[in-house]
């Protein structure tokens, strides 16, 4: 059969030709005629574009061919008048292999987007959705001009199950969704999908090192994809890279064993616009290593439904500013190819939304509340101040559902639109403000605000539990109690969280996600209970709903700036300001939202002006006016940075804001520039806590003990949280940004970058700490037990945990081992007081402060077992068991600390196994008939002296 061009591109019954229907006409006719014989198998193979017209190009003739010889082997020839047809037709094994190849490059090919098959939606690429027969297919029309050009692929999950999947969260599970495409070297009928380089870059494009880059550099390829050229674009099946999660959503994510997961997925719908393609697909996966449990799938099935979009990178990359460390921003960084004269090699961008595209606009998803939009559009907007007072006012806003400039075709996770999310959630309450940004400049270009829905039940919950019984018959003037957690959104879940990460010896943060802000970021759950001490139940719960919802609106869409977190910022506050009602509304409780900040909660009421700060901090302004202000000089930038630092200090998650971490001032959970005076307040108010919730459940008809049971354990969470943040002032290690920069606006060279915490202070500390762990009178001692434990219950579920799943009813009632609870509590506390890094920052002191030595090892071991043992063992008939237990655990921890001697600083271990000799002699001599001295001479005994 023969074909010639004119032919294929003939379309009967017309005279005139719609480019694109020619070009598909053309594909199919020649497609036909690849079937026709082996003569035009070669050009069959090849795509390419060598032919004229470009499209057609693999209907030319051969250009040479092939004879069999006298040895029965293939020869080159010239132009022979033999076809390449009669030549493999003469050796029956080529013609095998070549059918075989044309064969499996036919099914390879993308089939043609015809329009009784698929639905055409023009774009950036051009999507062609299957429908009828081809449903669930995908092919994309990718321009030839954007071939090794940059875009990146987003995942955000817009509907889940509550559970694994939440609406709103990010849905990729690899940190790097940046891609190009590029014709395949030696194969021109695939495109390649790889990784552009970003992480080493040449600044100077006429650098030596640039061409070294581009002729050295080899990326590889994630994925092949055949093609058909069609016009100046190329026809690709995107179904299989859907359905692989676009590389984006993986199990092999870089971990050293990938999870095992049985997938499924359905594409159900598809839209592209100029700047971005957007992808709608159906996922459920099963665990198939065990590791995950699901509550409310028989099945054990985890579904949601995530939201891909292929976005293009700005045409003309947005001008970058120098990320600085006295001012905390994310940062996009690489290592410089140019930087040969022994300097810094990491260069960092701070990410920031490029304000010449216009105002950063946040839509309201329909999801929120519509009884809270106004409370987190007022959130939103807050920062209109920092960026009026940066020179850009209306900078920023929020547009709510059924305002007039709500956009028509509006959806969740669409790449064009940035939108604040309410996700249903059956798991601990959080918040996150994860953001995508220009890899090589650090543009944000989108972000999101996602609050999880069980923010306002657990807060109901608590108020009914903790406010209704107290206020119920409290006379006028008498305190009321509200008892709350919240940790962006962690509501009473915090505090049991908290305690987890401080038992793993890391307050660890989760929050943006930035991920994220991997975070992400990120927030991880973490904080503690913060009852609310007068005031009505009738106002309370919309006061703090309203208060704290803000707060959090405003620390997330902090992030969504490019903000990280600043857990130095409570430390500007002077602790006299919190009771001050005009300047707690002007300055907030701290010098940024971007702290984590507990609720206020004062012991006297009079005091108690706010639940939640209230609006953005002075740190929040400088940090808007560095990001986006404009400045006459790179020395003007400096010199504000370096303002930031001499006044607000900032101090970020690589600070080490856990317990375990050096700087006092750098915590989370804290208020003030005189913590010990929260701390102290706190174990004030847990103890008032204890005291009237007990006396309100005894006198309120109807109220019952359980709920008591959950207002007294977040109390003693609450204190027990509190002197763990306490031990960090011993030992503690105040460094400064301001005087470590070296920048020329930095402080003078004799400064010096580290201040010791005073000795006084150390000492200030170890007395509360001391105090509450006593085990008689403190808040952890057998005084608490005789006062409350007679009094205190607990659901008991099936199972060892006692926990059970949300839904699972829970009728069994136990008494709380409050003696074993307080045992728990003061392991923490005691756990954190010997954390190997604050041993050996306590013998390093001694040897930086020289005349000015701070507390020693020994001495802080010997006042604690002081504080277990007294002077001297007293007679049995004096001591009760929980003092017993406490010395134990003491003896205990120290034994601990010697068999752990190489995580220890050798004079700590020196000094611990010096204090068990002095215990072993303590309890030898007074002993006597005491089984329980005995048994602690025993276990010292290897330190005998």
């Amino acid at each position: 059969m023969g074909w010639s061009r004119a032919a294929i591109l003939r379309v009967p019954g017309s005279s005139s030709v719609h480019p694109f229907r020619s070009t598909v006409v053309a594909a199919v006719a020649a497609a036909l005629a690849g079937v026709a014989g082996l003569g035009l198998l070669s050009s069959a193979l090849s795509t390419g574009e060598g032919g004229s017209g470009g499209d057609v190009g693999w209907l030319q003739p051969a250009a040479r061919s092939a004879v069999v010889g006298a040895d029965g082997l293939l020869h080159a020839a010239d132009h022979k008048a033999a076809s390449d047809a009669a030549t493999a037709a003469a050796d029956p094994a080529t013609a095998k292999m070549m059918k075989e190849l044309k064969q499996a490059h036919l099914q390879s090919m993308p089939p043609l987007p015809v329009g009784h098959l698929f639905d055409r939606h023009p774009g950036y690429f051009t999507v062609h959705t299957g429908k009828g027969l081809a449903s669930g297919r995908l092919l994309l029309e990718v321009p030839k001009a954007v071939m090794d050009t940059p875009f990146m692929v987003l995942a955000q999950v817009t509907a889940g199950d509550a559970e694994a999947f939440l609406s709103g969260v990010p849905a990729n599970t690899v940190g790097r969704t940046v891609f190009a495409l590029r014709k395949t070297k030696g194969h021109p009928d695939t495109l390649d999908l790889y990784r552009p380089l970003m992480d080493l870059r040449a600044e100077k494009a006429d650098s030596p090192m640039a061409a070294s880059l581009r002729e050295g550099y080899f990326p590889g390829w994630v994925r092949t994809f055949p093609v058909r050229s069609i016009g100046d674009s190329y026809l690709l099946d995107a179904t299989p890279w859907v359905g692989g999660g676009m590389d984006v959503v993986t199990d092999n994510d870089g971990r050293p064993a990938p999870l095992s997961w049985e997938r499924g997925h359905r594409l159900v719908g598809a839209t592209a616009y100029p700047r971005n393609v957007e992808l709608d697909v159906q996922m459920k996966r099963r665990s198939l290593d065990g590791l995950g449990e699901s509550v409310v799938s028989p099945e054990n099935t985890f579904s949601t439904q995530v939201r891909y979009s292929i976005v293009a990178l700005p045409d003309k990359p947005m001008e970058t500013r120098a990320a600085d460390s006295r001012v905390g921003y994310f940062g996009t960084s690489f290592v410089s190819a140019d930087a040969i004269d022994g300097g810094r090699l990491k260069r960092t961008f701070a990410n920031r939304w490029n304000l010449a595209n216009g105002p950063i606009v946040f839509y309201v998803d329909p999801t929120v509340p519509a009884e809270y939009r106004r409370t987190v559009k007022r959130g939103v907007e807050e920062w209109e101040k920092a960026f009026a007072r940066a020179g850009h006012p209306g900078a920023i806003r929020a547009v709510l559902p059924g305002d007039k400039d709500w956009p028509a075709d509006y959806s969740m996770g669409d790449a064009r639109y940035s939108s604040i999310n309410w996700a249903p959630n059956l798991g601990p309450a959080y918040a996150m403000g994860p953001t995508d940004a220009d890899p090589r400049t650090g543009e944000i270009f989108k972000g999101v605000v996602v609050l999880t829905a069980n923010f306002v039940q657990s807060a109901a919950s608590d108020v009914n539990v903790a406010v209704s019984p107290i206020a119920k018959d409290a006379p006028a003037g008498d305190e009321s109690l509200w008892s709350m957690e919240s940790d962006e959104l962690q509501m009473r879940a915090r505090s049991l969280r908290m305690l987890a990460a401080l038992a793993a010896d890391e307050a660890d943060d989760v929050d943006a996600v930035s991920r994220p802000a991997v975070g992400p970021s990120t927030d991880k759950a973490n904080g503690h209970m913060m009852p609310m001490v007068g005031a009505s139940a009738a106002g309370v719960m919309a006061a703090v709903i309203e208060q704290v919802l803000r707060y959090l609106v405003m620390h997330e869409v902090g992030h969504v700036l490019g903000l990280r977190h600043n857990f130095k910022a409570s430390a500007s506050m002077p602790f006299a300001k919190l009771s001050d009602k005009a300047w707690v509304e002007a300055n907030g409780t701290s010098s940024s939202v971007m702290d984590y900040l507990p609720m206020i909660v004062r012991k006297n009421p009079a005091d108690q002006v706010v639940y939640a700060s209230p609006t953005i901090g002075a740190y929040d302004y400088s940090a808007i006016r560095y990001g986006y202000g404009d400045f006459k000089s790179d020395d003007a930038r400096l010199a504000l940075a370096q303002s930031v630092a001499m006044t607000t200090p900032f101090a970020t998650d690589n600070d080490g804001a856990g317990v375990t971490g050096a700087d006092p001032l750098t915590s989370y959970w804290d208020l003030s520039g005189s913590p010990l005076e929260y701390h102290a307040e706190s174990m004030a108010v847990a103890r008032k806590v204890l005291r009237i919730s007990k006396a309100s459940t005894a006198k309120t008809a109807g109220s019952p003990w359980l709920d008591f049971g959950v207002v007294a354990q977040d109390a003693l969470w609450s204190s027990v949280l509190s002197l763990a943040y306490a031990t960090k002032f011993i030992g503690g290690v105040v460094p400064s940004r301001a005087a470590s920069t070296g920048s020329p606006s930095s402080a003078s060279s004799s400064s010096s970058p580290v201040t010791l915490v005073d000795v006084a202070t150390e000492k200030r500390a170890l007395s509360l700490i001391l105090r509450e762990l006593h085990p008689r009178n403190g808040l952890l001692g057998s005084a608490t037990v005789r006062e409350y434990g007679a009094h205190m219950v607990a659901r008991k579920c099936f199972g060892a945990g006692g926990a059970g799943l949300p839904t699972e009813q829970c009728l069994g009632v136990a008494a709380k081992p409050l003696v074993s609870e307080l045992r728990t509590f003061r392991g923490r506390v005691l756990g954190a007081l010997l954390v190997p890094s604050r041993l050996a920052r306590i013998t390093e002191a001694t040897v930086l402060g020289g005349s000015r030595r701070g507390l020693t090892v020994a001495a802080l071991l010997r006042a604690t077992t002081a504080t277990f043992f007294g002077a001297a063992p007293a007679p049995a008939a004096e001591v009760d068991d929980l003092q017993r237990d406490a010395q134990a655990q003491w003896v205990g921890l120290l034994l601990n600390a010697v068999n752990a001697s190489e995580q220890h600083h050798p004079l700590a271990v020196a000094a611990v196994a010096g204090e068990l000799s002095r215990i072993h002699a303590m309890a030898a001599s007074a002993a006597g008939e005491d089984a329980h001295l005995q048994g602690l001479a025993i276990l010292t005994a290897p330190f005998h002296f």
